[in-house]
């Protein structure tokens, strides 16, 4: 099974709205789907991040196992000082892995928390498949903060462990 992440190119939005359909058992009428939103959603130029920020995971066949789009955001905690310089983050939507690979929600989900300091959730359960080893959190969560990346910064909050072993801290809203 082919594992590396690709950029998503406007040619692919066709092809991945049907994978994002069959993955969240939707109508083609979801608004999450609809062509102007989703260009908006990954194309659109965004002062946090540079380029687009939809990513592909595709099998040796070339279909589409598994999609993340990032939705950066950029945020200094009170417990880092100015002098370490802002923190990097996203928050992952539209988030899916396809059943034809094992764990693939969970693998784009590592490769993109590579690309920044921290990846939040808000609400609802971050890790929606039961059965991968992942912790599911709560509805009531006001969000969480993965630390993911490259920068090799720590930022400790208050928190715990996902079962994957990824240190995971509450965040006050």
């Amino acid at each position: 099974m082919a594992s590396g992440l690709v950029l998503t190119a406007p040619e692919d939005l066709p092809e991945l709205t049907e994978f994002l359909l069959g993955v969240f058992h939707a109508s083609p009428g979801a608004p999450f789907v609809q062509p102007e939103l989703m260009r908006w959603k990954y194309f659109t130029p965004h002062p946090d991040w540079a380029g687009p920020r939809s990513y592909l995971m595709r099998d040796e066949t070339g279909r589409i196992f598994a999609h993340g789009c990032v939705a950066p955001v950029t945020f200094r905690p009170p417990t880092v000082p100015d002098s370490a310089g802002p923190v990097t983050g996203m928050r992952v939507i539209d988030w899916a892995g396809g059943r034809q690979a094992p764990a693939a929600g969970v693998r784009i989900m590592r490769h993109l928390a590579a690309l920044t300091d921290t990846v939040l959730a808000t609400g609802g359960s971050f890790f929606r498949r039961s059965g991968s080893g992942i912790a599911e959190m709560s509805p009531s969560s006001p969000a969480w903060c993965v630390p993911g990346g490259s920068s090799g910064r720590t930022h400790t909050l208050a928190g715990g462990r996902l079962r994957c072993g990824w240190p995971v801290a509450l965040c006050s809203a």
